[in-house]
């Protein structure tokens, strides 16, 4: 299909053709495997140009607030406001599960 993921070993190559356009096309590929509900496949596109905001927003769209939440401690500032935004979104989807202790621990940590 043409709307579909590049082959990896195909985006792989592009990167030969600078980052601008190694940047662009990642752009685009993110944008297909989001469409086809592949968002960690996405976050880990976007951390491949070291962004670590657009793989956030690859993992929350997907409706992962646990990997988020994992991606940000690990990869964030304690001080970034997308860490303790991450942080609460967590608390609020352990919060809905049922999950007291884990939502308690979350809205500290936030």
């Amino acid at each position: 299909r043409r709307d579909g993921p590049i082959p990896s070993d195909f985006l792989a190559s592009l990167v030969g053709g600078g980052h601008a356009f190694y940047a662009t096309c990642v752009a685009k590929q993110i944008e297909r495997l989001e469409r086809r509900g592949e968002h960690q496949r996405a976050c880990v596109l976007a951390l491949s140009l070291h962004d670590v905001h657009g793989a956030l927003g690859s993992l929350r769209r997907g409706g992962l607030p646990r990997d988020a939440a994992a991606l940000a401690a690990a990869r964030l500032l304690p001080t970034d406001p997308a860490l303790k935004e991450a942080l609460r979104e967590l608390a609020v989807a352990e919060e809905n599960r049922g999950g007291m202790e884990a939502a308690a621990k979350a809205h500290l940590a936030s």
